[in-house]
């Protein structure tokens, strides 16, 4: 039964995703450079949309499209 663990290997890479998300947040903080800062703030906001995107293919019933089984 292959794909059968995908919902939950699809939310340890939401939470991966989310940590990533996190550790920019927090490097934009600490960065003295306005460049930097921005640039790490933008990864955030890519990481938490890609994080989006898997939890939203992990969900049934979204309108996502699935693999054929």
């Amino acid at each position: 039964m292959a794909g059968a663990n995908t919902a939950g290997a699809d939310t340890v890479s939401a939470n991966r995703l989310r940590k990533q998300a996190e550790r920019c947040r927090a490097l934009a903080k600490q960065t003295h450079d306005d460049d930097g800062r921005q640039r790490y703030l933008r990864l955030e906001q890519m990481y938490l949309q890609l994080a989006d995107a898997e939890e939203r293919t992990a969900a049934p019933g979204t309108g996502a499209v699935q693999p054929a089984a």
